[in-house]
């Protein structure tokens, strides 16, 4: 491929060519960077060239009426489940999506599927496009294919879709349509939540920086670091170092090497303190992510300080109702509950809570944060079904906007874990613990201290179920994280420490 590919035809090898429609899209659902960057020059390309030809087919100036398109493919159980419960919500097809005019070819290409995976469900997506509001790039391809007569549609990434009916198709039992309409300009949910999440995500314009931002988004810190590593060795600009010092140290957090972290945030300190004044709008996220890093260490004096230093820049320099200062508002409010000053605690929770109602889309990741502070607040007081209605709230919002295997989804579970346990319900509690710490096997490095909470808190339920046995097993565990990844001073390893002594004894 490489000795004949010309840029000009990407269509027609990614039509061509047996292996790389599948890695390609694989690579995109998935989220595998080794892959993805590798044929980064092929998607910019297919890309291009699905652009030009929908410039082409459907002009602006021409009066282009709506169409219908069809995709047939299996799916499992539990992803059918959750396309149902998100009926008149939104489904993202991150991959290149490839459709047919023709209802008969995607039938058939969705029952054979279903012959070669009768475990599976099959789904005949039935796509209603109106092309002169969409914000996606698709286009015809049968003149540039390699493969003549299937009337192919060929859709860009990342097209997104608002799920309408959902019915039972006479031609399989275990297949459904379930129709899907192009979101366009006028999508006013989706253009609120899109447009806040570029301005939050992307703060740059160049595509590297652009690639480290939203695969450290998406929970693959080893990789974003390789790629800001590979940016600050290649710049000797200090506003770029200072971008990527700070990007760099959050991934250090977020794997647990909080020393790390401090001194890259020194770095970019440094920086910053001789090109800003000292209270420019650029130095709060900095002081913001320092008191973070105190906070995780335990020093929750220093990560007030830290959090103080940011909300005071942030109150000079931006509007009252900006997303910044509720969260700004919501991480003080989590130092004040450590510090157990509940009036506090409420103050701050609730001034986060009216700023994220006004200022964020309602499924927005900060506001889900905000209600679950709130929840937080009281399950301390006792008061429980308030608490398992605000931790609840939080999680429909995190399942929508979250990746499944995103940290903060396992916190959500471990806190409705504790309303349950709180309430008697030993079972339910085990079972959200068990959500907890398979999402953080799979999200966190074995030695990470969450996965140590996880195990201390499965081991507490054990313990009060009589199972001593597993509660040993699981205190050890914890025991075994703290002393790789705590301080000696650190409540949570004071605790678990604790814990396992008790148990020892019985």
């Amino acid at each position: 491929m490489a000795k004949n590919y010309q840029s000009k035809q990407a269509i027609w090898w990614y039509t061509k060519e047996i292996f790389l429609y599948p890695m390609l899209n694989r690579a995109l659902r998935l989220t595998e960077i080794d892959i993805i960057l590798k044929i980064a020059f092929f998607i910019k390309d297919l890309h291009q060239e699905l652009e030009q030809l929908h410039s082409k087919e459907f002009p602006r100036t021409s009066s282009n009426k709506p169409f219908t398109v069809y995709r047939g493919q299996c799916v499992s159980e539990v992803d059918m489940e959750k396309i149902r419960e998100t009926k008149g919500g939104l489904i993202a097809f991150t991959n290149f999506l490839s459709t047919s005019k023709q209802r008969e070819v995607s039938m058939n290409f969705a029952l054979l599927s279903l012959r070669k995976n009768p475990s599976d469900v099959g789904i005949l997506y039935v796509m209603n496009i109106n092309p002169r509001k969409a914000t996606t790039a698709f286009a015809s391809i049968d003149s540039v294919s390699a493969l003549k007569g299937e009337d192919e549609v060929l859709f860009s990434m990342n097209s997104i879709f608002r799920i309408g009916d959902i019915t039972k198709a006479k031609e399989h039992e275990r297949l459904y349509e379930v129709n899907l309409t192009l979101t366009n300009e006028d999508d006013k949910g989706l253009r609120k939540l899109t447009n806040h999440i570029r301005k939050t995500n992307y703060p740059t314009e160049n595509p590297w920086f652009r690639l480290g931002f939203l695969v450290k988004k998406m929970g693959h810190t080893d990789k974003a670091k390789e790629i800001f590593q590979t940016l600050l060795d290649q710049t000797d600009d200090d506003e770029a170092k200072s971008t990527i010092y700070f990007e760099l140290a959050t991934a250090y957090c977020v794997n647990g090497d909080h020393k790390e972290a401090l001194a890259l945030y020194a770095k970019q300190l440094l920086i910053q303190r001789k090109l800003f004044s000292p209270d420019h709008i650029f130095l709060a996220p900095t002081y913001h992510n320092v008191g973070k890093v105190y906070y995780d260490l335990g020093d929750y004096t220093k990560a007030l300080d830290y959090y103080k230093k940011a909300l005071e820049i942030r109150k000079k320099s931006l509007p009252p109702n900006d997303p910044d200062l509720g969260v700004s508002y919501n991480n003080i409010a989590g130092i004040y509950e450590k510090m157990h000053d509940n009036k506090s605690f409420l103050e701050y929770s609730k001034k986060a809570l009216e700023i994220g109602k006004r200022s964020l889309p309602s499924n927005d990741p900060d506001l889900a944060k905000t209600y679950g502070n709130i929840g937080l607040q009281h399950y301390n007081t006792g008061n429980y079904p308030e608490a398992m209605e605000y931790y609840n709230k939080t999680l429909e919002i995190q399942e929508k906007s979250l990746t499944p295997y995103h940290p903060d989804l396992a916190m959500c579970y471990n806190n409705i874990a504790g309303v349950h346990h709180a309430m008697g319900d030993n079972k339910s509690a085990l079972e959200c613990m068990e959500k907890a710490h398979d999402i953080r096997k799979k999200s966190l490095r074995p030695n990470h201290p969450d996965m140590g909470m996880s195990y201390n808190n499965i081991g507490y339920v054990y313990e009060q179920m009589g199972d001593y046995l597993k509660a040993r097993s699981n205190y050890q565990a914890a025991v075994d994280i703290a002393k790789n990844s705590l301080p000696p001073n650190h409540d949570f390893r004071r605790i678990w420490m604790m814990n396992l002594e008790r148990v020892n004894n019985k």
